[in-house]
């Protein structure tokens, strides 16, 4: 009879601790990248062959572009390992890439930051038409429309004739409800 494997759910595995993470990873916060300390290994036999740090670009479904490091066999984003590596806390919301990189994770270019406030320092959209942030064209009206989302709330900021007069619409308002997450480009 075949002895069969105990799944381990993740609510019955323990959460990684910075103690943990300290044992068997170094983070440098000038260039954001983990490496292997000493000879730690992993425990399963598919990572033998990889670094407990190894590091990959995210798969695309993840959002694409963000670091993995695998730590005893379990995919974490780097940015928030940089967290726990530095302050010893898990980050309580999301993590923001300053300058807007997903792949850049020195500790100067991540701060903490709400669902909203990592949302408005996003680039454009893949499915933009306009080409500029908060601009889109009303065809009924035949006006440009400026509008923005804070907060789950929409505010309509006008209709204009230019497109760049939208843009520009949404950069101020941007720069006055955001404030510095706003990334009007």
């Amino acid at each position: 009879m075949a002895t069969q494997r105990k799944r381990v759910s993740n609510a019955d595995r323990k959460p990684l601790t910075r103690e943990r993470l300290t044992e068997l990873l170094a983070y440098d916060p000038e260039t954001g990248e983990f490496r292997r300390v000493g000879a730690a290994r992993p425990q399963s036999a598919h990572y033998m062959n990889k670094p407990v740090g190894y590091i990959k670009p995210g798969p695309k479904h993840d959002g694409g572009g963000y670091r993995i490091v695998t730590v005893d066999g379990r995919p974490y984003r780097a940015h928030r390992l940089a967290r726990l590596y530095m302050t010893g806390e898990w980050p309580a919301e999301d993590i923001d890439h300053i300058n807007g990189e997903r792949a850049d994770n020195r500790w100067s270019n991540l701060r903490a930051a709400s669902r909203w406030q990592n949302i408005h320092n996003m680039g454009m959209r893949d499915r933009n038409t306009s080409g500029l942030k908060g601009a889109s064209f009303d065809k009924k009206r035949n006006k440009w429309v400026a509008q923005i989302v804070v907060n789950g709330r929409h505010h309509h900021l006008g209709r204009f004739d230019t497109a760049q007069q939208a843009a520009d619409a949404y950069a101020a308002a941007a720069d006055r409800m955001v404030g510095e997450f706003a990334r009007a480009a």
